[in-house]
């Protein structure tokens, strides 16, 4: 299982993110400087904790669409061209494979 979470340092303001397994159970990470006791999860009620991604705006919830896992893939192969595409430019951009 994967769960992500963070832990406060010990002394200084800072915070690591990391899974809990395997991550925290390794034994580099409990010599470091930080509170490995207080390893917190980072998503709480299905959603990422509100200081490290705000929620959407009303706006933005209604502007949402959803997409299939195969169009994030394809979108995020053409953000490696075009930093600045969108969904809509998939069908453009990336012609379907054919099967």
């Amino acid at each position: 299982m994967f769960l992500l979470g963070f832990m406060p340092a010990k002394v200084d303001a800072y915070l690591i993110l990391l899974c809990r397994e395997p991550c925290l159970r390794q034994l580099s990470v409990k010599e470091s400087s930080y509170d490995t006791d207080n390893w917190q999860p980072l998503i709480k009620n299905k959603a990422l904790l509100e200081w490290l991604c705000h929620p959407p705006s009303d706006l933005e919830f209604r502007r949402s669409r959803k997409i299939k896992p195969q169009q994030i893939n394809r979108l995020e192969e053409l953000w490696k061209e075009k930093p600045l595409a969108g969904v809509e430019d998939l069908t453009v951009a990336l012609p379907e494979k054919a099967q």
